[in-house]
């Protein structure tokens, strides 16, 4: 990726990398321990990856090939493409039925899953459920995610529970009010409410 960007000069934006270096980490912990993940988020995260790279040669690659050089990989890329198709029905199949049952009336609780990338992460007290990828992930873990600390940088407390797990984030696919959350008790707080003191958490 670091060639691409810097010697190539090509825009590679961090959602495309992220995608690329998640299913990396899915293919060496297969490789040496089995399956980490559920098929399902193995599947989602393969298919971004595969959207990634199908846009990536029709882009940067495919263009540059002349004309039997081209054709002799077009039966591979019909079978890429078809691949790819069949992911993304499958993906739009299952989060269809979950926005009409599992995940119903829950904008204001559903969040982007860390393991399988779909909305469909849904807190419960001391973490959340993933309903596409049957993925449980604990509080701590989603307040790293979610605050995307540096090194060495304090997590935030909370004022209600004193867990080092409030995060600041909007729930809503799309435009959505930013809020402070608590991943263990679930405690939220407006971004004014916690910004009365410099910047530092009110006490409950």
């Amino acid at each position: 990726m670091e060639r691409l960007r810097n010697i190539c000069g090509l825009d590679i934006n961090k959602k495309d990398a992220a995608a690329l270096k998640d299913l990396g980490k899915d293919r060496n912990a297969l490789q040496h321990y089995g399956l980490t993940h559920s098929a399902e988020a193995v599947e989602s995260r393969a298919g971004a990856v595969l959207d990634f790279l199908l846009r990536f040669l029709d882009a940067e690659l495919l263009r540059l090939l002349d004309g039997p050089e081209r054709e002799s990989i077009e039966e591979d890329m019909l079978r890429v493409r078809s691949g790819l198709n069949t992911i993304e029905a499958f993906v739009n199949e299952r989060m269809n039925r979950l926005r009409g049952n599992e995940l119903k009336g829950t904008s204001n609780s559903v969040l982007p899953c860390s393991v399988c990338g779909q909305w469909a992460l849904a807190v419960i007290p001391n973490g959340a459920h993933c309903h596409f990828c049957v993925t449980t992930v604990s509080a701590e873990d989603l307040a790293l995610a979610f605050q995307e600390l540096e090194p060495g940088h304090p997590a935030n407390g909370c004022p209600h529970c004193h867990a080092s797990t409030l995060a600041c984030f909007a729930f809503m696919d799309g435009p959505g009010e930013e809020m402070h959350y608590c991943f263990t008790c679930q405690a939220r707080y407006s971004l004014e409410e916690l910004a009365n003191c410099g910047g530092m958490p009110l006490a409950p």
